[in-house]
């Protein structure tokens, strides 16, 4: 026996509420088609009449003769036989029916190509003597005629959209004030009402957002047309962080995980970064960083050398799609920056120089204890696991004197057999007060960034060069820790 899993897996109340969802929905879709189609065919539909004493009744049969609008009415409801006068040329349907039912206590409506007449209620009557006929017609700024605009009486839910000829005709209510315009790629634009009742409206165009381009994998793509994952980090992030590399500047960027690098915190050192997972598979059964990869103008680059204040845009590859692209190299996501060039530039030249100096110290130290305390210490570990002291009188004499008087008392002595010194493999036995953060740190270290730019041009030819040079000292008093970048670049 077949079993139907839904209605014995969902409840029956639930069942039955779904069932009237759906059925509440389809008449929506209907209703909604039959609106769009209404208002369609009524706002291309024009008509020439002219009638002479003639009789409701003659004007209906002249309209259903002359078009593809069906009336429906009930006798009782409307008096076909009074008389009215019409002289009307390229009228719209619903300028005809305001002119016959004027005086009549009726109000209508107009469903695809049938229009339904109704006894009408006071206040049906009230709002139709209180509503404004308007028309126009909508382009774009070179006079060409755009279809499809929403044209929206602002503070109603009275609108209709415009025709393959940019024109539109909507009946307000009186107490609108003004019109809304929109469309995609256009600037939404409103228009006071007051007494005008014909619009001339010229929509200029919105590039912003829309037009905004992408750098993806196979070149660039607008932002509109964009199905992958991608994070777009623009200039404005790295002119504003005083920062010494790209990756500083990209911290907090949304898509990337930056975090203390953990290579050591020499000179140069970046954070590290992170797309996708900090471990992939390497393919042997093992794993590896999950780095991204990086492309600077279309040519893989290290990040670190890139200067910040060259960086005109960051895309953050995010999904399967840099794999797609660049293979097994970009499993981790990739980041596509593109360099600044001259071709916003406005005809003068332009020379920026900025600069940014600051310096480094550390911040906590581990506390130790003194020599002598440690020698204590040292001397009872070796005492409770049955073993002899490491120091005796002697090395805790030379110690205190050191620490009294640095260098008045040996740091290490001979052994027994004066053959070598005896300060063990770790240095245990030394009996000094050297105080080693004084001789191997130092108390602060320097750090500048310069950077030079000059551009100019105009649409035809445009030129970009910039000069940047990074120095940063190291906490180290012993070698030569220091780090130096020099940036040179040049687009025309």
């Amino acid at each position: 026996m077949k079993k139907n899993w839904l209605s014995d897996s969902l409840d029956p109340g639930l069942l039955q509420k779904m069932s009237k969802v759906m059925r509440i929905v389809f008449i929506l879709i209907v209703g909604f088609s039959m609106i769009v189609s209404a208002e369609s065919y009524s706002q291309n539909t024009r008509m020439d009449i002219n009638m002479e004493n003639s009789t409701i009744l003659d004007v209906i049969e002249y309209v259903e003769n002359n078009s593809k609008f069906i009336f429906l009415y009930k006798n009782e409801d409307l008096d076909v036989h009074k008389r009215v006068n019409l002289s009307m040329n390229g009228a719209t349907i619903d300028e005809i029916l305001d002119v016959i039912f004027e005086k009549e206590n009726v109000a209508y409506d107009v469903y695809d190509r049938q229009i339904v007449v109704r006894k009408a209620k006071k206040e049906t009557l009230h709002s139709r003597q209180d509503t404004k006929q308007l028309t126009g017609i909508v382009s774009d700024a070179e006079g060409q005629p755009i279809p499809g605009v929403t044209v929206l009486a602002v503070g109603t839910t009275t609108g209709v959209v415009t025709d393959g000829e940019g024109k539109f005709d909507l009946r307000v209510p009186g107490s609108a004030e003004y019109l809304r315009f929109s469309f995609v790629g256009m600037k939404t634009q409103e228009m006071e009402i007051g007494d005008k009742t014909q619009f001339v409206v010229i929509m200029e165009s919105d590039f912003e957002g829309i037009d905004e381009v992408v750098v993806v994998g196979y070149g660039t793509q607008k932002k509109v047309n964009l199905t992958a994952a991608v994070s777009v980090i623009d200039s404005d992030v790295f002119e504003n962080r005083a920062t010494s590399n790209a990756v500083q500047s990209l911290q907090g960027s949304p898509g990337l995980v930056v975090s203390n690098s953990s290579t050591g915190g020499e000179p140069g050192t970046a954070p590290d970064i992170n797309i996708r997972g900090y471990l992939t598979s390497n393919g042997a059964g093992g794993v590896m960083d999950n780095e991204p990869f990086v492309l600077v103008d279309g040519i893989q680059m290290n990040i670190n050398n890139i200067n910040p204040e060259d960086i005109e845009s960051v895309s953050v590859l995010k999904d399967a799609a840099a794999a797609s692209i660049y293979g097994s190299r970009a499993a981790g996501g990739a980041i596509l920056i593109t360099t600044k060039s001259g071709k916003n530039a406005k005809g003068a030249m332009k020379v920026t120089y900025s600069n940014n100096f600051s310096f480094s110290k550390p911040t906590i130290w581990p506390k130790s204890v003194s020599p002598i305390n440690f020698a204590y210490a040292v001397n009872d570990a070796r005492i409770n696991n049955n073993q002899s002291p490491y120091h005796d009188e002697t090395d805790l004499a030379n110690i205190l004197a050191n620490m009294e008087n640095p260098g008045s008392a040996p740091s290490i002595t001979a052994n027994g057999a004066g053959t070598n010194w005896s300060y063990t493999a770790i240095g245990i036995n030394a009996t000094g007060a050297t105080n080693w953060e004084d001789i191997i740190f130092k108390d602060w270290a320097s750090r500048q960034k310069h950077d030079l730019v000059i551009s100019g041009g105009d649409q035809k030819l445009n030129y970009y060069m910039s000069a940047g040079a990074f120095d940063e000292g190291g906490l180290l008093a012993v070698g030569n820790e220091s780090y130096q970048r020099y940036n040179l670049d040049a687009k025309i």
